[in-house]
């Protein structure tokens, strides 16, 4: 019967009635049914109702890898689903990076960096290009950027790219401008540095680095140095910062990038210099630093759809001259000066429980180092 099937089969693609892949798959249909109907199941459930499992969620993701999960947690996202956010930021941890790089410990200023890898621990990176504090950090596409900072008694322009793929650093063409405590992020590919300090004289200055070379941009509204910044939605939001002895901000200010000019925005509820940022749930969240009173612990966001803050769970610790850096929904706080002492502790903010939680400490304690992550999809 089956020479006789594949025969039949062959004369209706020739005749042009069916294709044979038409045919195979109605074949396949028929089987199916056949099958399902000998050994009846409950198969009614959506598969939002079936990622909506304990575990199966994650499982689905760890197999399917992160570019899947991604994908797919875009898909749901049209559908208003809550689970996908959840598996997605609970599965792709798995495949994240978070790096540290330089820092001054109390004690001297640090030329290496380490990493936090999927298992949950901490390893060496290869020693840095310059020996640097108070540099500034982002990525994009594979490489960790790290930007200006000072190396013993000289502010630098220089700026140099981790590329992760080749285990290796290499250099960047220098800044138009020598810069320490700069604030940095990445916008559709442009790696933006903006404000800082060279020697004593505060910069309201900005950089953009275009894959080739570097660009000025408008002047800001306000000279800044230790602020931080983030991006939300194709625009930069750099907050707080100060200018001098006792002049502390909570003033913020946005960048269209694509009609290249700054906007003031809602300031936020308390002036810090040396805070950290990052970008979870389409929300900016800002903490730490300090308001030339006191260091601080306390948290808030900022809801671009709203234009307004919002106070959120305090850390655990009071932190100034941290890093941070967003990996999988998460955003992690390395390090720091409390006040009382430097921190090698690491905590990390759960955008959708909205409270911290103790993450695994670093090796060393660093305050003034810059962090990101990076992810093996970008390898």
């Amino acid at each position: 019967m089956r020479e006789e099937y594949m025969a039949l089969c062959e004369v209706l693609a020739r005749a042009g009635v069916m294709s044979t892949q038409k045919l195979l798959a109605m074949s396949h249909r028929r089987r199916f049914a056949a099958v399902k109907q000998a050994h009846p199941a409950p198969w009614d459930a959506s598969l939002l109702q079936a990622l909506g499992l304990a575990g199966l969620a994650f499982e689905t993701a760890r197999y399917a890898g992160l570019q899947a999960a991604c994908a797919l947690r875009v898909t749901t996202q049209a559908l208003a689903c809550t689970h996908m956010e959840k598996m997605y930021v609970r599965s792709a941890a798995s495949f994240g990076y978070l790096y540290v790089c330089g820092g001054f410990n109390g004690r001297e200023h640090l030329d290496n960096g380490e990493y936090l890898n999927p298992s949950g621990t901490w390893a060496g990176l290869p020693q840095t290009v310059s020996l640097r504090w108070g540099s500034s950090a982002a990525t994009d596409r594979g490489r960790l950027y790290v930007c200006g900072g000072y190396a013993g008694r000289q502010y630098l322009r220089s700026a140099s790219f981790y590329e992760l793929a080749a285990g290796v650093w290499e250099e960047l063409p220098p800044m138009g401008q020598r810069r320490l405590g700069a604030a940095a992020a990445v916008v559709g590919g442009q790696l933006f540095v903006c404000g800082g300090r060279n020697a004593q004289v505060f910069l309201d200055s900005g950089e953009c680095y275009d894959g080739t070379d570097w660009g000025v941009l408008p002047s800001m509204g306000q000279k800044r140095l230790g602020s931080a910044m983030g991006s939300i939605s194709g625009r930069l939001y750099i907050c707080g910062g100060n200018c001098g002895p006792q002049v502390f901000f909570n003033s913020v200010e946005s960048f269209d990038t694509v009609g290249s000019c700054w906007d003031q925005v809602a300031p936020m509820f308390q002036r810090r210099l040396g805070a950290i940022a990052g970008t979870v749930a389409r929300r900016l969240v800002v903490c730490g630093g300090r308001d030339g009173y006191e260091f601080l612990n306390s948290a808030e966001c900022y809801d671009p759809a709203t234009g307004a803050w919002e106070a959120i769970e305090p850390m655990s610790r009071p932190r100034s001259g941290a890093a941070a850096a967003v990996m999988c929904g998460r955003l992690y706080v390395c390090g720091g000066y409390s006040g009382q002492e430097y921190l090698n502790s690491v905590e990390c903010f759960d955008a959708l429980e909205g409270s911290w939680k103790a993450s695994t400490p670093m090796s060393q304690s660093r305050a003034g180092m810059a962090a990101a992550t990076l992810f093996v999809g970008e390898l």
